[in-house]
């Protein structure tokens, strides 16, 4: 409950809620019941670093669990990890360091998971099948900003926006026109923000 009802204890909410509840679940229909248990189902690759489990609904029959650690991701599936042989899981490399990950924001779109991070490019994870994964870079074109001041009439940029006929691709000066090898150590310009924390 809110502390703002601590001093209203005349209220049947009061009797009826919680300041804190710890290891129940709040059902809909009203009142909790116990958090189910846990089950240690496999180490993460380096335990002594941050890591994060992110869901990936590869359909209603057919979940997967994202581990992602220091640079890379693992997959889980059916209670275990993914293997593309016994012993071996399925591993692909990803830019994002530990002391970033809790920082990490996602929303999925059938089977592909958009990964955004203030420090680094946005990307997107592909799902082929469970041993086919991929993390590919998003390129906006056009960028979504532009320069301060940018004239936004010059016609190989209206041609770039579907207006015109012009080329397909924004002025070289406009930010993010380099593609997937434009970087910058802060991100600010399309770049990945490395292996800091970046001020987090």
């Amino acid at each position: 409950m809110s502390p703002l009802i601590e001093g209203r204890p005349d209220l049947v909410a009061f009797k009826e809620g919680a300041a804190t509840l710890e290891n129940f679940l709040l059902l809909r229909q009203g009142g909790v019941t116990r958090r189910p248990g846990l089950r240690v189902l496999a180490e993460v690759k380096d335990s002594s670093v941050d890591t994060i489990l992110i869901p990936f609904e590869a359909g209603l029959s057919n979940p997967v669990m994202v581990e992602i650690g220091r640079e890379y991701m693992r997959f889980f599936r059916n209670k275990g990890p993914i293997e593309s042989s016994p012993g071996i899981p399925v591993e692909i490399p990803s830019p994002y360091n530990d002391s970033n990950l809790r920082a990490l924001h996602y929303t999925q779109s059938v089977d592909v998971l958009f990964l955004f991070h203030r420090l680094y490019r946005q990307r997107r994870l592909n799902r082929v099948s469970d041993l086919n994964w991929s993390l590919i870079d998003v390129t906006h074109r056009p960028p979504p900003s532009f320069e301060k001041d940018t004239d936004i009439s010059d016609s190989t940029l209206i041609g770039s926006l579907g207006g015109g006929q012009g080329v397909n691709t924004p002025p070289a000066e406009m930010p993010g026109s380099g593609g997937v090898d434009g970087g910058g150590a802060s991100g600010t310009d399309g770049g990945d923000g490395g292996g800091g924390d970046g001020g987090e």
